[in-house]
């Protein structure tokens, strides 16, 4: 353990592995969302490299130690109070404060603009048995999207704000044979 973080499945050059930390940006995808229901002011935000299954696109927040940052700033009147929860491999985060003089419906829509397609990249391994093939990592197809932020008053749309716009690349099937 590294900083308090076990392994987990992390993105590394293109590639999935075992990684410290890696999990950690179910949380702060968690806590971004969080934060935007609650209509707190988003600082800064970056999206994962590939897309995640946990969020819908342009949704997520990924963190890193010494890399990206997620921050966001009580733009409310009044204190705020952040609870998190972890239960039965699902995590809850509530936010609590005081009603402003204007309290908006916030709707978060995310829009996907275009499909990249997945590749598939075959490689020689001699120490397989020959004529054979082996998966070594499945891959995901790509995406350009973006998320707005929407404001409703009295069933009304008041405002509608871009939070992002966002491309995740492919993963490529990595399939290993052996001719």
């Amino acid at each position: 353990m590294q900083h308090g973080y076990k392994t987990a499945a992390v993105y590394v050059a293109g590639r999935v592995e075992n990684g410290i930390g890696g999990g950690i940006c179910q949380v702060s995808s968690t806590l971004y969302n969080t934060a935007l229901r609650a209509n707190l002011q988003i600082i800064k935000r970056s999206n994962h490299r590939f897309a995640t299954g946990y969020v819908p696109l342009s949704t997520d927040a990924t963190v890193s130690w010494g890399g990206p940052e997620f921050v966001f700033k009580n733009s409310r009147n009044h204190p705020i109070k952040i609870v998190s929860q972890v239960n039965g491999g699902r995590i809850t985060v509530s936010i609590y404060g005081c009603k402003e003089d204007v309290e908006y419906e916030v709707i978060i829509q995310s829009q996907t603009l275009q499909t990249i397609p997945m590749k598939t990249e075959y490689r020689t391994n001699p120490a397989l048995p020959q004529g054979t093939k082996k998966t070594v990592q499945k891959g995901h197809g790509g995406y350009k999207s973006r998320a707005y932020r929407i404001l409703k008053l009295n069933g009304e749309v008041v405002s509608k704000e871009l939070l992002s716009t966002d491309t995740y690349a492919q993963l490529s099937t990595i399939i290993e044979q052996n001719p």
